[in-house]
């Protein structure tokens, strides 16, 4: 169990400066976030192409390639949400908001995979729309700005995408899926736009474009670190859990780097919720 141990703080290290970095190379009103989630999806294909390719990479069978192209969309449009979300809010606003995707997943694969509904975890939905309606609140009552509206279709959209990367990795390898299914986003959105190569030759040759490489460098470590605590032994329901000490590191770090001090109060309350909320989702 050591292993798994040492790889899981790694994970969730890893994941919350990715934030962090991504909340940087956002915010600056140059910034594109379609040329962005093009750059990202690309660039963590190579990543965790190079990761899958040392371990022992396996092609997709023909036989999913719907359920491919239905993943395709999902993340696609879900990381063009995410990117567009963190022009808006801030990056502790929209970790905590990430937490309806566990929702998402678990509705929909009790409706496609015929997976449990317990009343425990109907319980975790209502903590985990409370800790959205305090992100959300303001002095003039909830305030659903575009910001708050991105983050949750793309964190919707995300939770789509794993109940459909569940069926997927019932029969192929989870570390090979990773350089794909970062790929074939990437794809579809230059396939979408192909003016959009303009939009990604500036960004890359922005001096600013560190933060958004590093962002793609930290979210690869949490990818591949989050497979190996898997395949080490870790449990997913552990892992589950451990994952929501995220936002509770992410709130910190940004508080004290990004100085995104306002609400904290609020902001730990959500994020109590959402422990709260992702503990009875198990």
């Amino acid at each position: 169990m050591g292993r798994p141990i040492t790889l899981q703080p790694v994970s969730i290290f890893s994941i919350a400066i990715g934030n962090l970095y991504q909340r940087i190379a956002m915010k600056e009103e140059e910034s594109n976030p379609y040329a962005g989630s093009i750059i990202f999806q690309f660039v963590l294909t190579i990543l965790t192409g190079i990761f899958a390719l040392i371990k022992g990479f396996e092609f997709p069978p023909i036989n999913l390639i719907g359920y491919f192209l239905i993943s395709t969309l999902f993340y696609g449009f879900g990381t063009l949400s995410y990117f567009h979300a963190l022009k808006h809010i801030e990056a502790s606003e929209s970790t905590i908001l990430t937490s309806i995707g566990g929702m998402v997943t678990i509705i929909s694969a009790y409706i496609f995979l015929g997976e449990r509904l317990t009343l425990f975890q109907l319980l975790g939905f209502v903590f985990i729309i409370a800790s959205v309606g305090i992100v959300s609140a303001s002095n003039r009552g909830i305030r659903w700005n575009r910001g708050i509206i991105y983050a949750i279709v793309g964190t919707s959209l995300y939770g789509l995408a794993v109940t459909n990367d569940t069926f997927i990795l019932r029969s192929y390898d989870a570390i090979s899926y990773t350089p794909v299914i970062s790929f074939l986003p990437g794809l579809l959105l230059v396939l979408l736009k192909p003016s959009s190569y303009k939009s990604v030759i500036e960004t890359l040759n922005n001096k600013r474009i560190r933060p958004l490489f590093l962002y793609c460098f930290f979210y690869a470590v949490q990818a591949v670190t989050y497979y190996l605590a898997l395949e080490s032994g870790a449990m997913a329901s552990q892992m589950a859990i451990l994952f929501k000490t995220e936002i509770i590191l992410t709130i910190i770090l940004a508080a004290v780097f990004l100085h995104e001090r306002s609400h904290l109060l609020r902001k730990f309350v959500a994020t109590v919720l959402v422990l709260v909320g992702a503990y009875f989702l198990l």
